[in-house]
């Protein structure tokens, strides 16, 4: 007795903590009404609601549930025949043939022509059932398949704009969705228009993709993505009886579910900008530097302030900064320089060799020089003379220049402190 007790605590325990179980159970049972009999010709066939919507029977060889009969809970029924039939059957979606009696006969044989191969000639006798077989014939019901070709789509440069790769949205052309367009982007429609910061609807079947302007660097990601027209199902319920017959419902999903979300990445696209730094005189290239920069951005650049290269020092011709936006290409900036060269003049004694003074002039390759020798120059109290008074000119090589003058001063000092001239009388001398 105290092991009952124990087993019923248990239950009644397990009942209170679980209710829902129960309710389950109850929802998952579908509630069957028999609403009478259609009637066409010779054709009668049973009228029924499933759940508050009409369905029909299919084993005209079994008798018809009558209302409140046990069924199995409806199970999705894959054939694209059927799916066409309660599309456009009575009822349906689109719809054919009318909710009358006529309508209603005509939907119920040709779901039992295909499911149970009956294909009895008078049936073609009914309005609308040979229609209905040749939708069922063309499975044209509208796709189940809702869904992106892809859903990361990458970008490429194609002129002057990032442009996506193309995705098809793989859906019914009755289907569409809407998405969301951000500003300074573009949907382009293959075939259709294009469209910036405004929502566009894209229908099935579309293809399309996202352009951008270089300078756009943004990953955009479209969610909650949500198709207008659910998949449309054919369900089968099965009785719990077997003598009655199998009933059929087309169902549409009214709350299809979210897609996955739609990615597009696009980024700052750059461009390489090369500096070169090259001797004005041959144009050799002394430095060379490459700079990544976004496309639309600004750049400034100027010249190195003096290059050395090879024990040679260059000077920049100009110091002119140079400026602008990146443009849609690789460019290349030159900035140019001069060999700096040293002329040293030398005043030399001509006897001794004797370094008397030296000078040095900074000049550049190319530059034109003209150098005569100095006057004022001296050694003690003489003055030197150049020996040549020439001039010596040239224009300024690859290599230093040194130019030489001689000098020469006087050997002796002469002077003449005092002279005197005696005279005698003319008659000296005579006889």
């Amino acid at each position: 007795m105290k092991k009952i007790r124990v087993v019923f605590i248990f239950l009644l325990s397990f009942l209170i903590i679980f209710p829902s179980l129960q309710i389950e159970k109850a929802e998952a049972a579908p509630r069957i009404e028999y609403l009478g009999q259609a009637h066409y010709g010779f054709y009668t066939v049973g009228v029924f609601r499933v759940d508050g919507r009409i369905a029909f029977c299919m084993d005209h060889y079994k008798s018809s549930p009558p209302t409140g009969s046990s069924y199995k809970a409806g199970d999705i029924y894959k054939n694209e025949s059927v799916r066409a039939i309660l599309y456009y059957g009575a009822g349906g979606q689109e719809p054919i043939v009318g909710m009358n009696d006529a309508g209603i006969v005509a939907t119920s044989l040709a779901l039992d022509s295909v499911v149970n191969g009956n294909h009895s000639s008078g049936r073609n006798s009914v309005p609308g059932y040979k229609e209905l077989m040749q939708h069922a014939k063309a499975k044209d019901a509208p796709s189940i398949v809702i869904d992106f070709s892809k859903y990361s789509l990458n970008s490429s440069v194609s002129g002057n704009r990032q442009v996506s790769e193309r995705v098809t949205f793989k859906a019914d052309s009755r289907n569409s969705i809407k998405i969301p367009v951000p500003r300074n982007v573009t949907l382009h429609i293959v075939g259709g228009g294009s469209y910036t910061n405004r929502t566009v609807t894209i229908k099935g079947g579309q293809t399309f993709y996202f352009s951008a302007g270089l300078g756009y660097g943004n990953t955009i990601q479209f969610k909650d993505l949500r198709p207008s027209i659910g998949p449309y199902q054919s369900i089968f319920f099965m009785p719990n009886n077997s003598g009655y017959q199998r009933l059929a419902q087309g169902e549409i999903d009214h709350d299809p579910p979210v897609m996955k979300t739609l990615t597009v990445k696009f980024q700052k696209r750059q461009r390489t900008i090369t500096v070169n730094h090259r001797d004005k005189y041959d144009n050799k290239l002394l430095r060379s530097f490459q700079y990544k920069r976004n496309i639309g951005s600004s750049y400034s650049f100027t010249p190195l302030s003096k290059i050395i290269s090879g024990g040679n020092t260059f000077i920049p011709v100009a110091n002119q900064r140079v400026t602008g936006k990146v443009p849609n290409r690789d460019i290349t900036i030159n900035f140019y320089y001069n060999l700096q060269r040293t002329i040293t003049v030398l005043h030399k004694d001509a006897r001794t060799n004797q370094l008397i003074k030296s000078e040095k002039y900074t000049k550049y390759r190319g530059d034109k020089y003209s150098f005569s020798p100095r006057t004022d120059l001296k050694k003690g109290e003489f003055k030197y003379r150049p020996v040549s008074t020439a001039k010596k000119t040239g224009t300024v090589g690859s290599q230093n220049i040194t130019l030489t003058f001689y000098f020469d001063v006087p050997l002796i000092k002469v002077c003449l402190e005092k002279i005197q001239i005696c005279t005698a009388p003319t008659d000296w001398g005579e006889s």
